[in-house]
């Protein structure tokens, strides 16, 4: 290797001991740093003669601003040392430092695959990696990292545990074909603000801290999911669309308010309690929510081409949201008090259920092409009023008429409708068993009503419809 051309600097000259010995030159370049300072990249890297690995290690942190590699396919960027196994790179300790990228990004040229291990991430521009078979790896927290596999062995940490283990800002993104980032040390969350996108694969996240959503996450190929697992997941405005699988897991509360998750499958699971407000799910295939605590639903959308199940271990309420608006013009005043209802709506079966609680429909409206099935301890569908009350005044005459709108509980479905409360008692320890039924619209096509209480059967100012003529109430 006599000489070269590179593409930042040139045609330069090589190394004459390398020339006709390419088993000579290297497959990987680490760069330690042994200062106390940081490293600041900002501009690109480019490996001079064949392709190689690069590696950049610094304790004290690594800032990246418009930075990128060129002829390399791996590159790993890491705030710890490096371990080693003879004359082979074993791993990295990891104890301590930050790893941040500006504004000016990431660009990996031609990166199959980067690295990024360090104490903490921040991130306020985009790392892209545009190859086809790309992958974006981080693994964030006090970890021992094996270079090879990026299997994670956590250990102490030097520095002061920070907030965050990542931190993705509004104006940040992720874009690679496969995603997979884990921040597996107590304490420290994850927050999500800009946009992480696998554009060919998977996209996996995996906290030990809590994880916060107020960006879009994306996968983008068919069967590819989207997979989100932490301590405690909280979510505003927060979007997730997915060609294959939507999870979401929680080791403790799942809150989810506004925004939208769209997949083939949708699952929700918390080992605590799980609220989801004016929040719409979509899902080709089934949608699965479950709650080892309390489930709420308010105000949002749930739609399914397959199934719905619906459980939790205590309460489990779909409810409407309540808005109050006064409007004038002239001679007029108009008081609007209204609720925007729940909607669940499936291609299949939808089934309810709470195992040690209540289940209580307030206003919703659910739709089955096949059945549905609703029960607890004790079952409640409830009614609420849109109201407007128009106050007018036309000289010493003043005329305050309310008009009523009925916004009540609706279950239809093409096959049966079953109400069970089977009574016990709940966390409280209060006996149950009551099923109440107050303005209520349900209506089974081709089935049967069944309506079942352990206790009691309150039916008052319902609508039910078998088009089988044939009902069953059973105490």
């Amino acid at each position: 290797m006599p000489s070269d051309k590179l593409g930042l600097a040139g045609a330069i000259g090589g190394n004459v001991l390398f020339g006709g010995n390419s088993a000579a030159q290297a497959r990987l370049i680490v760069s330690e740093v042994t200062s106390t300072a940081a490293s600041s990249l900002n501009g690109v890297i480019e490996v001079f003669g064949q392709t190689a690995d690069v590696v950049i290690a610094n304790p004290n942190g690594i800032s990246c601003n418009g930075c990128g590699f060129v002829n390399t396919t791996r590159a790993s960027l890491v705030t710890g040392r490096p371990t080693w196994a003879g004359a082979a790179l074993d791993g990295f300790s990891v104890n301590s430092g930050a790893l941040a990228v500006g504004a000016g990004g990431l660009y990996g040229g031609t990166l199959t695959s980067l690295d990024l291990i360090a104490g903490s991430l921040r991130l306020d521009g985009s790392i892209t990696l545009p190859a086809s078979n790309s992958a974006i790896y981080a693994v964030l927290g006090s970890n021992w990292v094996n270079y090879a596999t990026l299997a994670s062995t956590l250990q102490g940490r030097v520095d002061a545990r920070p907030a965050l283990a990542l931190d993705l800002g509004a104006a940040a993104g992720m874009y690679a074909n496969q995603i997979y980032l884990l921040a597996n040390e107590q304490g420290p969350g994850v927050n999500i603000s800009g946009r992480v996108e696998a554009r060919a694969g998977g996209l996996s996240l995996d906290a030990a801290g809590n994880l916060g959503i107020s960006g879009a996450l994306k996968t983008g190929v068919a069967g590819s999911a989207a997979v989100l697992s932490a301590a405690n997941v909280s979510a505003s405005g927060g979007s997730i669309d997915s060609a294959g699988l939507a999870l979401v897991q929680s080791a403790g509360v799942l809150n989810w308010t506004g925004g939208t998750i769209k997949a083939s499958d949708v699952m929700l699971a918390s080992a605590g309690n799980l609220a989801a407000e004016a929040v719409a799910l979509q899902a080709s295939g089934d949608v699965r929510l479950s709650s080892a605590g309390e489930l709420g639903l308010k105000a949002g959308s749930i739609k399914a081409g397959g199934s719905i199940n619906l459980s939790a271990t205590n309460d489990l309420s779909l409810q409407p949201i309540r808005t109050d608006a006064t409007v004038s013009s002239s001679g007029s005043t108009s008081v609007l008090t209204r609720f925007t209802r729940t909607d669940v709506e499936a291609g299949g079966a939808v089934a309810i259920q709470s195992s040690a609680g209540l289940v209580t429909l307030d206003g919703a409206q659910i739709k089955s092409g096949a059945s549905i099935a609703v029960q607890g301890l004790g079952v409640a569908l409830l009614a609420r009023k849109d109201l407007t009350k128009t106050t007018t005044t036309a000289g010493a005459t003043t005329t305050a008429p309310t008009t009523e709108n009925l916004v009540q509980a609706r279950l239809i479905a093409e096959g049966d409708i079953a109400l069970l409360a089977t009574g016990g008692k709940d966390a409280a320890g209060v006996e149950q068993g009551k099923l109440f039924v107050t303005g209520a619209k349900i209506e089974a096509n081709t089935g049967h009503v069944s309506l079942l209480a352990a206790k009691d059967l309150d039916i008052a100012h319902d609508i039910t419809t078998d088009t089988t003529y044939e009902r069953f109430y059973e105490v």
